[in-house]
């Protein structure tokens, strides 16, 4: 009888953009961010765009370099 490795069960990563908003383009991205950031300039807001590797969409953080998989 052949031995054959079993690979372990290894669930599908989450995604981690499920709960953030979602624009279609850079440029939609970009108008939303220089929107919030004038609302909120009296707190000192900065946001940045990101291209998420999940969904193909475009994302905001407050993170200056994205981390993790961003």
């Amino acid at each position: 009888m052949a031995h054959h490795k079993v690979k372990p069960f290894t669930p599908a990563p989450r995604q981690k953009c499920g709960g953030k908003n979602r624009y279609a383009t850079k440029q939609e991205a970009e108008l939303v961010a220089e929107q919030q950031m004038l609302l909120f300039a009296s707190q000192g807001l900065k946001l940045y765009v990101y291209h998420c590797a999940f969904c193909g969409g475009w994302h905001l953080t407050s993170h200056r370099e994205p981390l993790g998989i961003w």
